[in-house]
Parts: C-alpha cells; structure tokens; sequence
C-alpha cells in the first residue's frame, strides 16, 4: 500500500475518530461534574461541623471562664475569710500577751517575783542563740549580748529596754521565717525579763518618756 493509499484510509476514518473524541470529553467532564458536586457537598458538610464545633467551643470556653469567675470569687471570699479568722487570732494573742505583761510587772512591783528567780531569767537570755540569717544578724547578736551585759549591772534606762524590744522583734521575725524553735523559746524569755525591766523601773518612779515605749 503506498503512502497515498495510507493517507487516504486515515482520511475516511476521521469522522469515527472525532465522534470518540466527543463521547469520551462527555463521559469525563459528567464525572468532573459528579465529582464536583458530590466535593461541594462534602465541603458543606464539613464547614456544617466546623461550626457547631466552633460554637461548642465558644460555648465551653464561657462555661469555662464562668467557672473560673466563681472559683475567684470563692478564692477572695476565703481570703476575707481568713483575714478575719488572723485579725481575731492576733488580737486574742495581743490580750494574752498584755495580760501576762502586766501580771508579771505587778507580780514584781509586789516583790511576789523573787529576785532570785529575777537573776536566774537574767543569767539565762544572756545565753543567745547563734546567728544564721539575714534578719538575726551576728550584728544584732553582738549588740544583744553588749546590752544585756550593761542591764546585768543595773545602769539601763528606758531606752535601753525600748532598743531590747526592737532587737527581740528581728529574733521574733527570724522565728517567723526560719521556724527555729531556739529562737522564739529564747524570744519569750527575753520578753519576760523585758517586762520585770520595766517593772523594776516602775517600782522607782522612773516612768516611760512616752506610753509607746510601755506599750510597743
């Protein structure tokens, strides 16, 4: 068959070829469209579920934030609470405190204290317990330890006593960090001997400069 017959064949067959062309462009984009529409579908199910579950979320989210309004609303009202639960604590230990204060001194001025037991609770503060922070000082040790040993002799006065108050306030403030028992053991000696200090000076008619020296 020579070339021309060739071209010739191919020729006749063209319409069959293009009507295949067209059935089967048909056929594919009815699948194109199929698919299409069957993934539009899927895409609106899909952005459906992101929405109740963004709206869940939110939902939770202020349930949430509800919740956590109520705890901190419950957090202060136990902090009010507890407020008032310290105030009173500290005040029945404040009236404890003074009433022991002022037994002691009057106990004193009676000369009910004995003032062998009054050299006794002296010789014992002068046992200081050792220093190991930042409030009880080896400063503060030193400066103790020089005062007790002048108010030992008998030459102290009012300023004296009102100085052993603010060092046995920083022994107290270490107690209160630390938690040494040494420390407020020995801080509730020296308060004692501060008070038949001050009951000693009573008993003399030497009276305080000013009331918050007695009462401090």
């Amino acid at each position: 068959m020579s070339v021309v017959d060739i071209i010739t064949a191919f020729l006749q067959q063209m319409p069959a070829v293009a009507v295949a062309v067209v059935l089967l462009y048909a056929l594919l984009d009815r699948k194109l469209t199929a698919l299409e529409r069957r993934m539009e579908k899927e895409v609106g199910e899909l952005r459906a579920k992101t929405s109740e579950l963004a709206e869940e979320v939110v939902a939770q989210k202020k349930e949430v934030g509800e919740r956590f309004e109520r705890l901190d609303k419950g957090i202060e009202e136990l902090r009010a609470k507890m407020g008032e639960v310290d105030k009173r604590l500290y005040d029945l230990s404040k009236f404890i405190f003074l009433f022991n204060k002022s037994l002691i001194e009057i106990l004193h001025t009676r000369d009910i204290v004995s003032e062998d037991a009054f050299i006794t609770l002296s010789n014992l503060v002068q046992i200081i317990p050792p220093t190991k922070s930042k409030y009880y000082t080896e400063e503060v040790r030193e400066e103790l330890k020089s005062l007790l040993n002048r108010v030992k002799t008998g030459h102290f006065d009012w300023r004296d006593i009102a100085r052993l108050k603010e060092l046995g306030k920083v022994i107290y403030k270490e107690w209160w960090e630390t938690g040494r028992e040494d420390l407020i053991n020995y801080y509730y000696h020296l308060q004692l001997y501060i008070w038949l200090l001050e009951a000693k000076l009573l008993r003399e008619g030497k009276m305080p400069p000013s009331p918050e020296v007695i009462w401090s």
